[in-house]
């Protein structure tokens, strides 16, 4: 049967081995899943099999672990009007090359396409002709987030949400309630979920969360260099009131401040 995962309100599914093609299905309509990862010889099974007509509500499937030829990705569409997203790359770092959602729907006519490296992934040839490829944090020269006693030290005074689907960790939020006001940091989202809208999920279930403690606002501090988060933030409704300095004791490649953002919770 289908492996069905529920972690802060995301559902994934995995079509397994022993999984008929109808119970799959049958899953994805039941649960309402909308974004799920299949390999090509799933595709396949799904496109060939004349009793499965419908995957509604499912709207993204990502290619995974072998290569999906751009045939088999349209005649998978043609039947079900969904997008196929490919990627490939896939490592501890995160997915590498591939498909976001926006660029499927900016490119319909490309579906089955490799794709591009994703945002912040640095790809280059080294001088021996191996491919050379730094995760987001490290291309900016702004190093790891938080390392396992960073963790456990935020832990000590919050909690952390976490967003699980069949390919594992795909994203997660520190929360913690500071009187009558919540923080919200560390907010991430893996490359191969980013543009699936699970970020601004991420937001929702952390302000309700919030709410339910009683706090009357959320604060959170970016990092200047990461000049695409401002503008996430406000259209999610947080203002700028002021910046502070960046963490002196972290090496950086360009100076870097913090950005401080507010939001009043309805």
């Amino acid at each position: 049967m289908g492996a069905c995962i529920r972690l802060v309100g995301t559902l994934a599914l995995v079509l397994t081995l022993d999984a008929s093609i109808q119970e799959f299905a049958e899953l994805v309509r039941r649960f309402e899943i909308r974004s799920t990862v299949l390999p090509p010889a799933a595709l396949a099974m799904l496109t060939d099999d004349a009793t499965v007509t419908d995957l509604g509500p499912l709207k993204y499937v990502r290619s995974i672990t072998a290569p999906l030829s751009p045939l088999q990705a349209r005649r998978f569409a043609a039947k079900f009007p969904v997008y196929v997203l490919n990627g490939y790359g896939q490592a501890e770092i995160g997915e590498v090359i591939g498909w976001t959602a926006a660029d499927a729907k900016a490119h319909p006519d490309k579906i089955g396409a490799v794709g591009r490296p994703h945002a912040g992934v640095d790809v280059r040839l080294g001088s021996d002709g191996r491919l050379l490829v730094r995760p987001p944090n490290t291309a900016t020269g702004l190093g790891d987030r938080v390392d396992a006693d960073g963790v456990r030290s935020y832990m000590l005074k919050g909690k952390f949400l976490v967003a699980e689907d069949s390919e594992g960790l795909a994203g997660c939020a520190y929360v913690q309630i500071d009187g009558d006001a919540g923080y919200l940091g560390l907010l991430g989202v893996d490359p191969l979920r980013q543009g699936t809208g699970l970020g601004r999920r991420m937001m929702d279930t952390a302000e309700n969360y919030f709410r339910e403690a009683g706090c009357r606002a959320v604060n959170l501090r970016v990092i200047s260099a990461r000049t695409p988060l401002p503008a996430f933030y406000r259209h999610l409704g947080y203002r700028e009131t002021g910046t502070a300095p960046f963490a002196p004791d972290v090496p950086v490649k360009v100076p870097c401040h913090y950005i401080l953002m507010s939001k009043t919770l309805a």
